[in-house]
């Protein structure tokens, strides 16, 4: 979450967003959420991580750059084929959802 916030469209490691929608389409009724709060604010502060992860989400999910990148990425990875940026985004946007405002 916090490496995808912060490159935010910097980003190249589109295994990092497939990974936040694999974790959340077989695990999310298993998700112990404030656990995962911590462990996000946790990481966040250790890492100095200080964006506005609602106003980063937003750009993230309006990105044609990373559009264009996550279909080369399910292009050239089969397990990825059949998901859309749309589906990606989706997830992602439900654990920023979960998490509300973060201090750190």
């Amino acid at each position: 979450m916090e490496t995808i916030l912060n490159r935010a469209e910097a980003s190249s490691r589109l295994r990092d967003y497939y990974d936040v929608y694999l974790i959340f389409k077989m695990y999310s009724q298993n998700i112990n959420y404030d656990n995962f709060r911590k462990a996000v604010t946790n990481t966040f502060s250790k890492r100095e991580y200080n964006g506005d992860i609602f106003r980063t989400f937003e750009v993230i999910s309006n990105s044609n750059i990373l559009r264009t990148r996550w279909k080369s990425y399910a292009r050239k990875n089969k397990y990825a084929e059949n998901i859309s940026y749309e589906d990606i985004i989706g997830c992602l946007g439900k654990l920023i959802k979960v998490l509300g405002p973060v201090s750190v």
